[in-house]
């Protein structure tokens, strides 16, 4: 990788992760004022009409994942025609389906009009509109990420959520759930508008089976695979509510809360990644030419994942304390939940080899037997009388799984002989390095002190001692470099000129 493309990708994942982690924050006050206009009947009524939302985009059967693929394939090959056919068909199928989905919700809706209850017939009708919108915003995003304008792509998200933040407090305050609704379908206008304005993207008209037939064939099994990942993420959270109840589901809320936005960074990170892995095979499509890719990746989560893994360990304490005293007892199941996600960050860059090396085939099946383990762990761990601390340590059980059965399966075609085990092993010794500081620094306790400036000695103490770790990294990467010159232009643009 030269060091020109390590700093445009460097970049790319300052910038992207920089605009997530900001959308979060606003998004959650949102989420907070929302609850708070709604009242926790209509806030019910949106979450079942959200369901709805969320397993709308599965109508398409997942040519939308085969576009986040192929046409940076395509592009890194100079074939730019049938990136822009694969665009066209992907646009064309995906509206059309959404168009079908949302008239079925208008005739059940009419169908079932006098059984419904009054906010549930019109909350249907308005789902209808948001469905066509939301695949219109979702397909345009999905465009940006293809075609790697990861500049507009932030600025969307961020201006995103802040309109939505004045449309919800505008009409929800006034309207309570229809304005709510009425405020989300001006959010995705705004999407939609914003988009095509900064990045004129006029899809055309193009339906053409035997295109649409393979970009289904490859769509479909990582929508397919992804669905059975979503499962093995959050059947924690079902076994809790069936097998301890809802008021330990409440406490390992704030688990799967701060595992959010400790993970924020490698999603984030994980959108860069994969134009740039599609773009890179398609040269010569040789999958060792993507090593590089994939290690200098592997290192990046593993020297800046502790971070957030160390900042969330030692600070949620005093914060739970002080916030939401109620919830402390899910403190433990914080700590433990978020060690998991040093695995799974390192997961992403070994999943986008295996898809650019189309040998996804295999991440099915270890989807389900992920599944399968993290059922039989939780089960474990709650029958043991571990509780919520025990489901959140075998979840983590399930990250280190998942790590370590497609390491060693892309490894294969990555590493050869001794280097395979060398390099699992300085993973490993990384994270127990990790977990005995963590351990250990937990042990201070300065009474002259309180919570909060004790945390801080904590966390100041583990950067000293992780330094050599984010000393090479900004050796490899020039992130100090790199963030210096996000900032100069930032404040370069922000300087008025002056004509003399």
């Amino acid at each position: 990788m030269s060091k020109s493309k390590k700093q445009e990708i460097m970049g790319q994942v300052s910038r992207f992760s920089s605009a997530t982690l900001l959308t979060q924050i606003i998004t959650a006050a949102s989420s907070i004022l929302m609850r708070k206009f709604l009242g926790p009947l209509q806030t019910g009524v949106w979450s079942l009409l959200q369901v709805i939302l969320n397993y709308s985009p599965h109508a398409a059967i997942g040519v939308a994942y085969a576009a986040i693929y192929r046409i940076p394939f395509y592009r890194g090959k100079q074939d730019f025609k049938q990136a822009d056919k694969i665009r066209d068909g992907v646009f064309s199928f995906s509206f059309l389906t959404s168009i079908i989905f949302a008239i079925g919700i208008v005739i059940y809706a009419v169908a079932k009009k006098n059984t419904l209850k009054e906010e549930i017939f019109y909350g249907l009708l308005f789902a209808a509109v948001l469905v066509i919108l939301q695949r219109i915003n979702n397909l345009l995003i999905t465009a940006l990420r293809a075609y790697k304008e990861f500049k507009i792509a932030a600025n969307q998200m961020v201006l995103s959520a802040v309109v939505n933040a004045v449309l919800i407090c505008i009409f929800a305050y006034r309207f309570k759930l229809y304005g709510f609704m009425f405020a989300s379908c001006l959010s995705f206008v705004f999407n939609i508008v914003y988009i095509l304005y900064h990045f004129r993207l006029y899809p055309r008209w193009s339906f053409e089976l035997p295109l649409i037939k393979q970009m289904i064939s490859f769509g479909f099994m990582l929508m397919t695979t992804d669905f059975t990942e979503s499962i093995a993420s959050t059947i924690d959270r079902l076994m809790i509510a069936r097998m301890l109840g809802l008021e330990a589901l409440g406490l390992y809320s704030i688990a799967t809360l701060a595992w959010g936005y400790v993970f924020a960074f490698p999603n984030a990170a994980s959108i860069i990644f994969v134009p740039n892995f599609q773009e890179r095979f398609a040269e010569n499509e040789k999958a060792e030419h993507l090593k590089v890719y994939v290690s200098k990746s592997m290192f990046a989560f593993l020297a800046t994942m502790p971070f957030f893994i160390a900042g969330a360990w030692f600070f949620s304490p005093c914060l739970v304390q002080s916030i939401l005293p109620k919830f402390a007892g899910g403190v433990a199941a914080l700590k433990y939940l978020i060690l998991g996600s040093f695995f799974a960050a390192l997961f992403h860059p070994f999943e986008q080899f295996v898809v650019a090396v189309k040998k996804y085939l295999f991440l099915l099946p270890l989807g389900v037997v992920s599944i399968v383990f993290a059922i039989l762990f939780n089960f474990i761990a709650i029958k043991a009388g571990y509780s919520i601390a025990g489901v959140a340590f075998a979840m983590s059980g399930v990250a280190l799984f998942r790590f370590v059965a497609i390491y060693f399966f892309a490894g294969r075609y990555l590493f050869k002989g001794k280097e395979l085990w060398v390099e699992f092993l300085k993973v490993f010794g990384a994270f127990c390095y990790l977990y005995i500081l963590l351990h250990f620094l937990s042990q201070i306790n300065l009474a002259h002190l309180n919570g909060f400036f004790n945390s801080c000695v904590q966390f100041i103490l583990f950067l000293i001692f992780f330094s050599p770790f984010f000393i090479r990294l900004n050796r490899e990467f020039g992130v100090i470099s790199t963030v210096l010159n996000m900032l100069n232009k930032n404040l370069i643009k922000k300087q008025p000129q002056v004509n003399l």
